[in-house]
């Protein structure tokens, strides 16, 4: 049981002096106080308590008296359990016994003498337990070292001999490795001694050129003398996209993928695809590790010389432009193809797998990976997704990261050394850069992402089907879901012209394909969203069953360019009411009134708010009017669906704020549209 002085009251919750942790709540201290580390640590320091309350210090001694000799002296005072010697000069020694009576009687003798020493006895020092934190790589020791270097790294010439100052500081010396090298062949001795075929093999950073100074050294004791065996748990928590360890951070080994990845994607390609390693091995060379073929060249020589000649300047540079304009949203990195893979290919596989499970439970089967924002196929376990412990928050931090470098990439101060002594290439993209107020004009743009595993069932299933055409039916489907909140939930009245088609951005990349046939009918009618009064439309046919959405007529097929830009005319809405003010309290209000309540989704849910502010609360003096102008993304960056609305008139003042509910309000419900089918079918 935690003692009540453990846990102490702060300003901002609560404060375990025991684990030195901050807990915000009350639920959280008792979770806290029933977890394995406060347990652990309740029941060291007892022990602890209990060992100075059962022992004494005893100096005087000399190095050749031994632990023997103490303990038979000490005998004679009570039952000795441990004595624990000075390791460092054998001057002092601890004397632990099994009854607190033995150290009365110890402390009690007027005279200790031992082998002609005369020993010092007294009661051992009471000292508070205290938790010494295991120091971390904090980053900023990082930063120190790199700050150390500024001056060295700012009077090179280029930022190719930046990069090799670098590496030659921070690797291992020849004096480590041969340090390493003769701690396993010592480790390897002792082994052999009990274990005659055993053989202990280093791997990880040690032996694969990535190692730093100070970095461990990862040992593999094969007892059955194997030649293969696998690691994967240990570099998927190595730390160097992830110092402190833990948390939804890239770790190394990811990080490590990504760049090989890169390399792969060079023109003309700096490393081989895993597949086309496979095809340059030998047949006594194949390997197969639980279904996963892991073949690859033993020996460098059958990998044919790379034919890149470009110099690290620009592959460090190109790595940052590289994933600044990806498509992580649409995209499973593959580095066994060396390609993107869509992601729709991907739901259908972990359906079957599914199906294969239920059907076969007892039959062993190769699983699909686990989808998230970043989906990065380990090379030979396909079903391992490497960053699968990745937020969106870290990948919208890692996109960030490499949109800022790949600006600052692109100008003189990274390329040219600065004649006037500042910093300039590597110094200048290795220094943290403080967060700046920017003093663009506001854009009015909303942003709906491509989520992928958010989708229902049907839709990924069509979208499967659609291959790369995938991007385009799921931006027709938003487009219907966004007509369905502007219409039947929040009361607009929308025109669109009536011959409105999806086009190309005259921006976007060249190359189309003409998309699926199935696109001639996506756009079905939205039997889950009941009309909750009569709608307004202008020009375009109402929602109605067997009606196709207005963006997308009958007949005509849209064209899909693999990677680039669409959009579809803007259309022009009007509102009456200040449907977005006073949202919440309606709801509290026809959620208590039983007769009001309404029956089903949330979208019914909001058309009732906005139906009650509409009949209830005053209308606009003069109608707000804007143009909503729907625009897709994707192939070249993050998949997403981009909203530019620009006011038309606004009389009466309202636009931003009614934009800036829309904001908030507008994705969530686009996605509650789409879950219920009602983006078309």
């Amino acid at each position: 049981m935690s003692s009540d002085s453990d846990i102490q009251t702060t300003p901002r919750g609560f404060f375990c002096a025991l684990c030195n942790t901050n807990l915000p709540n009350m639920p959280s201290v008792d979770q806290h106080v029933k977890g394995r580390k406060h347990q652990t640590l309740t029941t060291v320091r007892d022990t602890r308590k209990n060992q100075e309350e059962h022992s004494v210090f005893v100096s005087g001694i000399k190095p050749e008296i031994s632990q023997t000799d103490i303990s038979e002296y000490f005998q004679q005072f009570g039952a000795v359990t441990d004595v624990i010697m000075d390791k460092g000069k054998g001057v002092f020694a601890i004397v632990q016994f099994s009854e607190t009576e033995s150290i009365q009687a110890a402390l009690s003798c007027v005279e200790h003498r031992m082998k002609g020493l005369k020993l010092r006895v007294k009661p051992r020092e009471k000292k508070e337990f205290k938790l010494i934190p295991k120091k971390k790589n904090n980053p900023q020791n990082l930063q120190q070292v790199l700050d150390r270097l500024r001056p060295d790294l700012c009077q090179l010439g280029s930022v190719d001999a930046q990069m090799k100052f670098i590496v030659e500081r921070f690797q291992l010396g020849e004096n480590e490795k041969k340090t390493r090298d003769l701690l396993v062949q010592l480790l390897q001795e002792v082994f052999v001694e009990f274990f005659p075929d055993s053989q202990i093999l280093p791997f990880g950073s040690s032996v694969n050129t990535f190692g730093v100074h100070s970095c461990d050294l990862d040992l593999f004791l094969d007892l059955e003398n194997t030649k293969v065996f696998q690691a994967r748990a240990k570099s998927s928590t190595e730390q160097a996209g992830n110092p402190s360890g833990s948390g939804p951070l890239l770790n190394n080994y990811a990080l490590t993928l990504l760049v090989f990845f890169y390399l792969q994607n060079c023109d003309p390609p700096v490393l081989p695809t895993v597949d086309q390693l496979r095809d340059m091995s030998c047949e006594e060379e194949e390997c197969v590790i639980e279904g996963w073929n892991c073949t690859f060249p033993s020996q460098p020589i059958a990998v044919p010389p790379c034919k890149n000649t470009q110099d690290l300047c620009s592959l460090l540079a190109g790595f940052f432009s590289f994933y600044a304009q990806f498509d992580f949203a649409g995209s499973v990195i593959s580095l066994r193809e060396g390609r993107a893979l869509p992601i729709t290919k991907f739901l259908s596989q972990n359906k079957q797998d599914e199906a294969m499970q239920e059907d076969q439970p007892t039959k062993s089967h190769l699983p699909g990976p686990k989808l998230g924002p970043l989906n990065l196929l380990d090379p030979f376990e396909l079903s391992h997704n490497v960053a699968g412990n990745l937020n969106e928050r870290s990948h919208r931090s890692f996109l960030k990261e490499c949109q800022e470098a790949d600006k600052y990439c692109r100008s003189l101060q990274f390329q040219h050394k600065s004649t006037k002594g500042k910093s300039w290439g590597l110094v200048r993209l290795l220094t943290p850069h403080m967060e700046v107020q920017q003093t663009k004009p506001e854009q009015l743009t909303i942003s709906i992402p491509f989520k992928a595993t958010s989708l229902p069932e049907k839709l990924q299933d069509e979208l499967q089907v659609a291959g790369d055409g995938f991007r385009l039916l799921w931006f027709q489907r938003v487009c219907c879901a966004v007509e369905v909140v502007l219409t039947t939930v929040l009361k607009c009245l929308l025109h669109a012209p009536a011959d409105a088609v999806f086009r190309e951005d005259p921006a976007a990349a060249e190359g189309t394909e003409t998309a699926s046939a199935s696109f001639n009918s996506l756009n079905d009618s939205l039997e889950s969203v009941d009309s909750q009064g009569e709608v307004t439309v202008g020009a375009k046919r109402p929602l109605s069953s067997g009606s196709d959405c207005s963006m997308s007529p009958q007949g005509k097929k849209p064209r899909l360019a693999k990677r680039g830009h669409h959009e579809v005319p803007p259309w022009t809405c009007v509102q009456k009411h200040m449907v977005w003010a006073g949202r919440r309290r309606v709801r509290r209000e026809l959620m208590k009134d039983a007769e009001c309540k309404p029956e089903g989704s949330c979208v019914d849910l909001e058309s009732q708010v906005s139906a009650y502010i509409v009949e209830k609360e005053p209308g606009l003096k003069q109608p707000l009017e804007f143009k909503v102008q729907p625009q897709m993304v994707g192939g070249s960056e993050n998949t997403k669906a981009l909203l530019k609305m620009e006011p038309s008139s606004d009389g009466a003042g309202v636009f931003q704020d009614f934009f800036h509910f829309l904001e908030v309000f507008l994705p969530k419900m686009v996605e509650t549209v789409l879950e219920k089918g009602g983006g078309g079918s």
